[in-house]
């Protein structure tokens, strides 16, 4: 894994306070013009038997847990079946016609998990506060890696609204909102002082069509 992603931030990282989950950093993202940073909403136990339960409890509380999701959705595992990094990848790569090009994607981009618990279940939700300390988290993260472009995966409100209300303390920010879409009602942030812009799009998980995504994306 490490050989495809860069650790360099790490001790800058490790000062945020509320920080549990690293965020994985391709080896060529920081040397990208149009640094891109894509940003999930939580993970969770996965697993149904005890035993099993445990083991995944035990993966979950690692800080570069964020990184093995990335790593392994991204790039070790490019299964059909994972459509949560197969639509990120449609949505968002510019050439996937090979795997070199997959990975070069996932080497090129910044992921980060916004919830820095690991979720019961799949069925779990993340409570108000979950959402408060994420955006705090978040809020640094931008700080420090400055990204040209910001891709939220969901559009909760209070999603929204908790980055909005931490980056408005820092930052002159402007903010869209936009008819629905495949379901969901897109939204936009821009940070003046940094010329960054946050799209908050439908998560790709299910129900998910990219081109609409992609033309959003590329039209504002």
């Amino acid at each position: 894994m490490e050989k495809h992603c860069t650790l360099e931030l790490d001790e800058k990282f490790l000062r945020i306070e509320g920080i549990k989950y690293l965020p994985w950093i391709g080896r060529n993202a920081l040397e990208t013009k149009e640094r891109l940073l894509i940003i999930g909403e939580s993970v969770y136990n996965w697993e149904t038997e005890i035993k099993k339960r445990k083991d995944a409890q035990i993966s979950l509380e690692r800080n570069d847990f964020a990184r093995v999701v990335a790593y392994e959705h991204g790039i070790e595992n490019p299964d059909p079946k994972r459509v949560f990094a197969r639509n990120i990848e449609r949505t968002l790569a510019t050439d996937l016609r090979k795997e070199d090009k997959r990975i070069e994607f996932w080497e090129s981009i910044l992921f980060h998990e916004l919830v820095q618990r690991p979720l019961d279940n799949i069925k779990a939700r993340p409570s108000k506060a979950d959402y408060n300390i994420g955006a705090n988290v978040l809020t640094s993260i931008i700080q420090i890696t400055k990204p040209r472009k910001c891709i939220f995966l969901g559009t909760t409100w209070s999603k929204f609204a908790g980055l909005k209300n931490n980056l408005e303390q820092i930052y002159t920010i402007e903010e869209k909102h936009f008819d629905k879409i495949n379901g969901a009602y897109p939204k936009t942030l821009f940070i003046n002082e940094l010329n960054t812009k946050i799209y908050f799009i439908k998560h790709p998980s299910s129900h998910f069509t990219f081109g609409l995504w992609k033309k959003f994306i590329q039209s504002n």
